[in-house]
């Protein structure tokens, strides 16, 4: 008796707490609804095992309807969550369709021909389609983690139960008390045993799909300069050491662009330094906009890097030029419509297996010939000449 009052509590009792975390985790983050509507599944979980196992004395279709409602509202849910959650698409149809060919099918067993082994059949193949269906989608948005591939395999694992609980009703491996409720035999045994498993299981998922957003977060922050969006010099070296370890394939190559705001310091002296920081986050918007770059960073005060994995040599003036020309038409707060805000340009493209400190000593080489020659210009850095033995000249 003890036994039983534990799991007939336990159920209600997880789902409790489930509910209360996920809606404590969408109220911090209520721009990801997918945690509201998962907290909401875990409710109707609970919500159909309270009923289920507490309310005896409405027993009757009436009940039976809202059980079995709301354990498919609670795997519908889930499975709803786990796809709003990678934006993947919703199949709105197939999932109204099959919520509705299961109505049909259970109001059929339930008093058209009773039948508690057909209601069982017919809830559980609801299941497995949801759980089949979301599982398809999730691999079709793509496997880009081991969090999507821990999402594809509880889909699996709760489809795997789907089909193995009713084919062993089917086979008489589980009693499912055809002559009376179905409220103690074995077959709900096993549902009160293993629902709290899975329960977990799917909330430890979500859990680990949350805290690796938040690190990505994190991450992102770490390497992003406040001021212009961008990234800062950490984030972007990060990123272009990663990015030269593959090669560009020939003709292409890649390169290196510095950009260097023109009188800065007069800017700020003039009109002071909140204006100066409107200047910055200006530049950094017209650099991310068109420099057609790969990475964009801010890698000083007022100087900007842009990292090209492949391009062709010819393009890059070409590039350099749209920047200007788009600044050029740029309106920045706190200066007068006719100031000039200019950049001067250094250049470098990637010679053999160069590494970024090599290729932004060239870059700021041709930047400092920039400056010398004028500012409000860009410098391309010469190609080197190599001898046989690959030596520069």
């Amino acid at each position: 008796m003890a036994g039983q009052l534990f799991f007939e509590l336990l159920n209600p009792a997880i789902a409790a707490v489930l509910t209360a975390t996920f809606l404590l985790l969408w109220w911090s983050k209520p721009t990801q609804k997918h945690l509201l509507l998962l907290g909401i599944a875990f409710l109707c979980y609970g919500l159909a095992f309270v009923a289920n196992d507490f309310l005896d004395e409405f027993e009757g279709p009436g009940l039976r309807i809202a059980v079995n409602c709301l354990f498919l509202g609670a795997v519908l849910s889930a499975c709803v969550s786990a796809l709003m959650r990678v934006r993947a698409r919703v199949p709105v149809l197939a999932f109204v369709t099959t919520c509705a060919i299961c109505a049909v099918f259970f109001y059929r067993y339930l008093l058209v021909v009773p039948s508690v082994e057909g209601r069982i059949y017919t809830v559980n193949t609801g299941f497995a389609v949801l759980s089949a269906v979301t599982g398809w989608l999730l691999i079709r948005a793509g496997i880009r983690s081991s969090v999507d591939r821990l999402f594809v395999a509880v889909t699996i694992f709760l489809f795997a139960i789907a089909v193995v609980r009713p084919t062993a009703t089917l086979f008489k491996a589980l009693d499912v008390n055809s002559s009376g409720s179905v409220h103690g035999s074995a077959y709900w045994a096993t549902v009160q045993a293993v629902t709290p498993l899975l329960a977990i299981l799917i909330a430890l998922t979500f859990l680990v799909a949350a805290a690796a957003q938040m690190l990505n977060e994190l991450r992102t922050e770490v390497d992003q300069d406040y001021l212009t969006g961008i990234l800062n010099r950490r984030g972007f070296e990060s990123k272009v050491a990663t990015a030269l370890k593959c090669t560009a394939p020939a003709p292409l190559s890649s390169a290196l662009m510095l950009a260097d705001i023109d009188n800065f310091k007069q800017i700020n002296d003039t009109f002071g330094h909140a204006v100066g920081d409107q200047v910055i986050a200006g530049v950094g918007r017209v650099l991310a906009l068109h420099g057609a770059a790969d990475f964009v960073g801010r890698t000083g005060g007022e100087e900007f890097a842009l990292f090209y994995h492949q391009t062709r040599r010819h393009d890059l003036l070409e590039y350099a030029e749209r920047v200007r020309s788009e600044l050029d038409r740029a309106r920045i707060t706190g200066l007068p419509d006719d100031y000039p805000v200019t950049i001067s340009i250094g250049i470098h493209t990637r010679h053999q297996s160069e590494q970024l400190s090599a290729m932004m000593a060239s870059a700021d080489r041709s930047l400092y010939k920039a400056k010398q020659a004028g500012k409000n210009r860009a410098v391309i850095a010469p190609i080197p000449l190599s001898t046989v033995a690959g030596r520069r000249l």
